[in-house]
């Protein structure tokens, strides 16, 4: 963290994970800012009495200007990882 003011920030915790064959979709919401704050996972599989979405609220910080917010290079992280996911699924469903 480049940030002496942030240093002293508790971790987050995550209440929940997501299969990568559960996701369906990622979306990107912007909330009360010009840039996205939360990540928002949409589920493949849920339940009438569960939430379909899981959300991720990112940390704003106002200097990022120029540069990609929190939640953007999660996504991006995200995204990624699940596509190499998806194709080494289909590599072993063709074999």
């Amino acid at each position: 963290c480049s940030v002496p003011d942030k240093l002293d920030r508790k971790p987050c915790k995550i209440l929940w994970d997501v299969p990568w064959e559960e996701l369906l979709a990622l979306e990107l919401a912007k909330v009360g800012y010009a840039k996205p704050t939360h990540l928002i996972l949409h589920l493949r599989n849920f339940r009438r009495s569960q939430n379909f979405v899981r959300v991720v609220k990112c940390n704003v910080n106002d200097e990022e200007v120029a540069s990609d917010s929190e939640a953007t290079r999660i996504c991006f992280t995200v995204r990624k990882t699940w596509k190499a996911y998806l194709s080494r699924m289909r590599s072993l469903r063709l074999k």
